[in-house]
């Protein structure tokens, strides 16, 4: 798993180098699938599918997974589940700036059990080249987390609902 995230970390920060660093002939994209190549140093995969609803306007669906291992525990699983729905109010859909409104679910569960919903808006900016771009935004948003453990028949839970930044940044492709 460590060989294929460092590989997709490499892919994704060359993407862009290696591509033609000029403006791309208008063409209209209906469909963007991008990968959040940080998240896999968690390691936890995240995809991310924008689909273009109007000229102005899309939906983007995330859905992530992947286990990670905390000293020498047994390994957490992660679920993540989200939906960020966007609005392009400079330039266009294949690049320019964007405001959203983004939803993600995160379930955990292995030792212990957990999970967190997060909400809120964000600004954002899309990259684009001939067929790659990179997409960057954050904002300021409000989580609600549930978490509860179980050792040696004692059982702890915590709740937080807290302020939080939401930030992504991914590398996709134009479909």
């Amino acid at each position: 798993m460590r060989r294929f995230a460092s590989a997709i970390i490499a892919f994704a920060l060359a993407a862009p180098l290696v591509a033609q660093a000029q403006p791309r002939a208008h063409r209209e994209q209906r469909v963007g699938l991008a990968i959040a190549p940080l998240k896999l140093l968690q390691p936890v995969g995240e995809l991310q599918v924008e689909v273009l609803l109007s000229e102005t306007f899309s939906a983007v669906a995330i859905a992530g997974f992947g286990q990670t291992t905390v000293e020498d525990s047994d390994p957490f699983t992660t679920i993540i589940g989200g939906l960020q729905l966007r609005a392009y109010f400079h330039g266009s859909s294949e690049e320019g700036g964007f405001v959203t409104l983004e939803g993600r679910y995160v379930s955990q569960s292995g030792p212990g059990t957990g999970y967190g919903i997060s909400a809120g808006p964000t600004l954002g900016y899309k990259w684009a080249w001939e067929n790659v771009f990179i997409d960057l935004n954050g904002g300021l948003g409000f989580h609600y987390l549930s978490a509860e453990s179980t050792r040696d028949g004692v059982t702890a839970t915590a709740t937080e609902v807290d302020a939080v930044p939401l930030l992504n940044f991914t590398v996709g492709w134009g479909l």
